[in-house]
């Protein structure tokens, strides 16, 4: 308890015999403020409204005021915090805006009037893949009692050996997919080469689509010029060329489908030298080491034999068995990418919803994969738990279960 000052006691007894009661202090007016004054505001908003990027060190360096003033004034008076600029992939004008609306919409018109329009979409894309992922610190979690000692592992840097992937999907899975050579440019040479294997492709896996095919990709240099093949369906001739130029293209473009020639065929005794048929065209030999598709001129084993000891002579002496497991591992990885790329028709529908949402709300794109995604999955979960358990455990066990797996 603190000890009254003596005046305080000789004040006391007086005040108490006039009929106060409180033993606190009576409200007092204090020190008049000095520095934080309708003035000192004014000043410290004009200098912000010069540069907004200012700091509260500088601008009290400006006005020969002590820092405490000023973030009093900045935060308290003027209601101001510092925010940084949110980083978007692309700044939009109003027009650009619009245009989304619009095509948003159209889509959206589409999908009602053709039941079928989206089993006519193939999307395509390139990524970048590395040879490996390092293993995170959670991934390498294990049970270990008290007594065992802990684990170790030695730090892994990213991979330095990538390659690019080219991949075509629609709404059942991949259509066709094939990795880039090491050091070769995706130009629109090497593209129209790649567009004329998925339109063998897609003749062979999507028969049903192969005349209404809608071809739809990111907006590249390489997917625009106008060297590209006319001959899909649904394509108009390219401007600046004459009717002869067109023609040329189209009848060289059924000369690559129709032409099949002499090729020299996979033997399974291959994979003692690393090499499996190539995914894309099983006429050519694919490395599994560099992981690279060579001609089908190198199908035999002398040449065979000459890139492993010219690439990879590390990897000679090797059994088979070790090539067997680099095969099985790689197919796994093929079939996992192939279920991951499966997208229902459902969910495809509902993603044209949600950007039309944020192309009206002239959002920010990201906003999609930042807030709603996260959202969604929210739900599902809580959905999920809410019939989980809801019901026995044996029938909870199932649904979690089976949620995992789909």
């Amino acid at each position: 308890m603190e000890h009254p000052d003596n005046w305080r006691l000789l004040y006391a007894p007086g005040a108490f015999k006039e009929g106060r009661e409180e033993v606190a202090d009576e409200p007092r007016s204090g020190c008049p403020t000095t520095a934080r004054t309708d003035e000192n505001v004014d000043r410290v908003l004009e200098v912000l409204r010069t540069d907004r990027r200012l700091s509260i060190h500088q601008i009290a360096d400006t006005l020969h005021m002590s820092t405490f003033v000023v973030h009093g004034i900045v935060t308290d008076d003027l209601q101001m915090r510092k925010v940084c600029a949110k980083l978007v992939p692309k700044v939009l004008t109003q027009d650009q805006k619009e245009l989304r609306v619009l095509r948003c919409q159209e889509l959206l018109d589409l999908i009602q009037n053709e039941p079928g329009f989206l089993n006519s979409v193939i999307i395509g894309d390139e990524s970048w893949m590395f040879e490996y992922d390092p293993e995170s610190k959670r991934q390498s979690c294990a049970w270990h009692t008290k007594s065992s000692p802990l684990p170790k592992k030695a730090r892994m840097s990213k991979s330095r050996i990538k390659t690019m992937i080219i991949v075509f999907f629609d709404i059942r899975g991949i259509v066709h997919c094939e990795f880039v050579p090491q050091g070769q440019t995706v130009n629109s040479a090497f593209y129209l080469e790649v567009l004329r294997r998925l339109k063998r492709r897609i003749a062979r896996v999507r028969i049903d689509i192969k005349d209404t095919v809608k071809l739809h990709h990111e907006n590249a240099t390489s997917h625009t010029p106008s060297s590209l093949p006319t001959s899909w369906p649904g394509a108009t001739p390219r401007e600046g060329a004459s009717d002869k130029q067109n023609q040329n293209e189209n009848k060289e473009d059924k000369k690559i489908v129709k032409s099949t020639g002499n090729k020299r065929k996979y033997v399974e005794d291959y994979l003692k030298y690393g090499f499996i048929p190539s995914v894309n065209d099983p006429s050519l030999p694919f490395c599994l080491i560099c992981q690279k598709t060579l001609s089908n001129e190198t199908m035999v084993p002398s040449k065979l034999l000459r890139h492993i000891e010219t690439n990879h002579q590390e990897q000679m002496n090797n059994p088979i068995s070790y090539f067997e497991n680099i095969r099985s591992s790689f197919q796994k990885q093929s079939k996992k990418f192939k279920k991951f790329m499966t997208t229902s028709d459902e969910a495809q529908t509902a993603s044209y919803m949600i950007a039309q949402l944020i192309a009206r709300k002239k959002k920010a794109h990201a906003e999609a994969e930042e807030i709603i995604l996260p959202a969604l999955k929210n739900c599902g979960w809580m959905y999920v738990n809410e019939l989980c358990y809801g019901e026995g455990y044996e029938n909870s066990t199932i649904i979690k279960n089976y949620c995992e797996k789909n």
